[in-house]
């Protein structure tokens, strides 16, 4: 589920460039894969939705079904 408005591809190239900036290794809990990390962060930038319509739309926080770091 991605609500970024840009391609397959696009989106692919920006995750190869800026992956080994965003993964995180958590010793404790889940962390967020770098895929959805990505697709969150353009979800924010592109339509500029409040924090729990993205926690409700990608499953994260403390709106979501599942609990996730995504600091």
């Amino acid at each position: 589920m991605c609500f970024t408005q840009m391609s397959k591809g696009t989106f692919a190239y920006v995750l190869e460039k800026i992956c080994p900036d965003i993964t995180k290794v958590n010793l404790v809990g889940d962390t967020i894969d770098p895929e959805i990390r990505l697709a969150i962060t353009l979800t924010r930038l592109c339509r500029g939705a409040y924090f729990y319509t993205i926690a409700e739309l990608y499953g994260v926080g403390k709106y979501g079904e599942q609990t996730y770091n995504i600091d």
